[in-house]
């Protein structure tokens, strides 16, 4: 089952990478710090996103996130179609955090 969660997380990536270089409405100034973030939140998930998948660890749930959110909401307000990866956002927030924390995490995304 992670390897599917993995493989989602990469076509998501990689859909929203693309993006970044046919979109026209895409300044250079976006290209390149959207695409620094969206490394960025792939980075962070293949270091502490990926153990997370194989289960528990709420703290370290926590921990993924705190920075994953943050870098999910960036990446959409630099360009609109960096919303694709809040399609795995939210399933993490829903699998790595209790209940209260994913309700205030989906709130805040």
């Amino acid at each position: 089952m992670a390897r599917g969660w993995y493989l989602a997380y990469g076509v998501l990536a990689a859909i929203t990478g693309a993006l970044f270089f046919v979109d026209d409405t895409v300044s250079p100034a976006q290209r390149w710090g959207g695409l620094v973030v969206l490394v960025a939140l792939c980075c962070w998930y293949a270091a502490i996103g990926t153990k997370l998948m194989h289960g528990g660890g709420h703290g370290r749930g926590l921990l993924y996130v705190s920075l994953a959110l943050p870098l999910t909401v960036g990446l959409y307000a630099i360009v609109p179609f960096g919303a694709v990866m809040l399609c795995m956002l939210y399933p993490h927030i829903w699998s790595m955090l209790r209940l209260r924390q994913a309700l205030a995490a989906t709130v805040a995304a």
